[in-house]
């Protein structure tokens, strides 16, 4: 091994953030360059470390290293000091320039080629962006607005502006107005892109043809459709989205791709179809051992399946080991750790998990929604509104959290109360339809409500014929307001789309009613022979139901029956008119 040759404190420091050791270089930088505000002997340090030029890098490589270790205090003095360096010029003004990379009386000095990514770190707008972000990871919202406001517009990197948004996400223009801002930066930046259209944002305010940005033209074609169908998906064009995910996971390119099957499993879940999306999120949990992204949705599917199913607890168990052993610092495993816990009802266990996946990304609305789904299973509901309202500030239309948030209201408050947060349920998230099935639980409890709902879910039939749990809700309305024989019409529309236990035992019911006793009879047998479904191993090659009832075999995201239901819901019209006048230049 080669003896390393003598090398000045500055390339010492240097060679440690090289080689990532941030903990040895704070331990230099708190020899040489105490971050307190006590006097020193600047010129000796000076002469130490070889001129005022080395002193900013150490500085600055020290402030890197501290914000590394998590010391974000003293980091914030170590920027703070690297600031107050950079209104001063060494050397003097008329030779190189003001320390940072940003001339005294001129535009920003650019970095040599090839020297870009490390040199930035010395450039004022970064340090700058460290700065806000160590003030921002204490709390402290305030300054860090306060810093990254002094970054003139037009250097505002992508992940400035990123931080910004953070800092602002309840400002929903605003936060459009900066994501298209960061889009502009870095096109293919698909997290962003989501949260555009997540945001309410536009499709053709993009400009979105990515064949611009990307050489390679099958890998430009892949990439439109992908961000067309996140855009259906965000519009509400549920079946679209599904169907372009479908296509997209049929090329041979991305066969079986966990993102596009997450995202074909995300489809299913919102139109309702549970069993289906469960078998996708199957198939991925089975294909990829390694992939853990998001996953954390599989486990609170699995969860709301196995209140009612034992073997998809079993399946959640098995899920939440296996994130565990891949990725046991991401908050997904803990959460998935935390649900199956909870679906033991280990409060105990389930509470600690759910408190470190917060304490993993406090920025993750489902660590917030199983917090929230802790404390509201142990009765202890001014906590579990609280965590329910922080998922919905990090994501507005979070249909879980404004769920189990009027579960809270139902047990503590009255009528008035529940019924307005079911309203703004619905008003955040009516395009997703599994939101209207929720809202119909809600206000079927309340008679005065009745003719109101009936309305509402005539309608999300009339765009969605194949939603059975939406048609039993119909059927149930229709049941309230006196009017068995509608009802019964209903349920025998969706008998012909799906054997549904819960059909047959609402038509026994009702055929009691109307005292046709062959009926009833008939129905109740029916009811006890349909068997519970299996979800302890949903293969990829089991014959998968979509939302018109029938059967298939292949990969499971490959069914195009899923996509082919014409959709008519008015609320969607302006939608589709948008996705459609981008076609010609996505294709």
């Amino acid at each position: 091994m080669a003896v390393p040759a003598s090398l000045s404190m500055y390339q010492q420091f240097k060679n440690l953030h090289e080689e990532e050791l941030f903990d040895s270089l704070v331990d230099l930088g708190d020899l040489f360059l105490t971050s307190d505000s006590r006097p020193r002997n600047l010129t000796a340090q000076r002469d130490l470390l070889k001129g005022a030029r080395e002193e900013f890098r150490c500085v600055v490589l020290y402030g890197y290293a501290l914000f590394q270790e998590h010391r974000y205090r003293q980091a914030i003095d170590v920027y703070g000091r690297a600031c107050s360096m950079l209104l001063h010029t060494y050397p003097p003004p008329g030779s190189v320039g003001r320390i940072g990379g940003r001339s005294v009386n001129g535009p920003k000095v650019e970095s040599p080629p090839g020297t870009l990514g490390f040199e930035r770190l010395f450039t004022e707008d970064d340090i700058k962006y460290r700065l806000a972000q160590a003030w921002w990871l204490l709390g402290d919202v305030g300054e860090a607005t306060c810093v990254l406001e002094t970054i003139p517009p037009v250097n505002r990197s992508a992940k400035t502006l990123i931080l910004m948004i953070k800092l602002n996400s309840t400002r929903t223009a605003y936060v459009l107005d900066k994501l298209k801002q960061v889009l502009r930066q870095v096109p293919l930046a698909l997290r962003v892109l989501q949260s555009w259209f997540q945001n309410g944002g536009k499709l053709v305010e993009l400009n979105a043809n990515l064949g611009k940005n990307v050489q390679e033209e099958k890998v430009s074609q892949l990439l439109n459709r992908l961000v067309q169908s996140h855009s259906f998906y965000f519009t509400g064009s549920i079946q679209s989205a599904y169907q372009n995910a479908t296509v997209l996971q049929e090329d041979p390119v991305l066969s079986h791709n966990p993102t596009i099957m997450m995202l074909q499993a995300r489809c299913q879940t919102a139109l309702g179809n549970l069993d289906h999306a469960a078998r996708i999120y199957s198939s991925i949990d089975h294909g990829n051992p390694n992939f853990f992204q998001d996953m954390d949705d599989y486990a609170a599917l699995l969860f709301e399946q196995g209140e009612k199913n034992q073997p998809a607890q079993q399946s959640l168990q098995k899920l939440s080991d296996r994130l565990l052993k891949t990725a046991s610092l991401s908050p997904e495993a803990w959460v998935a750790k935390g649900y199956s816990a909870l679906s033991r009802k280990d409060m105990g266990s389930a509470l600690k998990y759910a408190e470190h996946a917060n304490s993993l990304d406090d920025n993750r609305f489902r660590t917030h929604v199983l917090l929230g789904l802790v404390y509201l299973k142990k009765d202890e509901l001014a906590p579990a509104q609280r965590c329910f309202r922080k998922a919905l500030e990090i994501v507005p239309t979070c249909l879980e959290a404004h769920r189990y948030l009027i579960e809270t209201y139902q047990r503590k408050v009255g009528e008035k109360e529940t019924i307005v947060a079911a309203q703004n349920m619905y008003r955040a998230c009516k395009k997703n339809p599994r939101c209207v099935q929720y809202y119909a639980d809600c206000l079927l409890q309340y008679s005065s409500r009745i003719r109101e709902l009936t309305g509402i879910l005539e309608k999300h039939m009339k765009a969605y014929p194949s939603d059975q749990k939406s048609g039993i809700l119909l059927a149930q309305a229709y049941e309230k307001m006196k009017q068995p024989e509608k009802a019964i019409e209903v349920l025998k529309k969706q008998l012909c789309r799906g054997n549904l236990k819960e059909i047959h035992e609402s038509l026994s019911r009702l055929y009691r009613l109307t005292d046709n006793a062959e009926k009833e009879a008939e129905h109740s047998s029916l009811a006890a022979a349909v068997p519970l479904p299996n979800m302890a191993d949903p293969r990829a090659d089991s014959p998968l139901p979509g939302p018109s009832g029938s059967s298939f075999r292949g990969s499971p995201g490959s069914a195009r029956d899923s996509a082919n239901e014409e959709i008519n819901d008015s609320d969607n019209e302006e939608d589709e008119d948008d996705n459609e006048g981008m076609e010609s230049g996505l294709e």
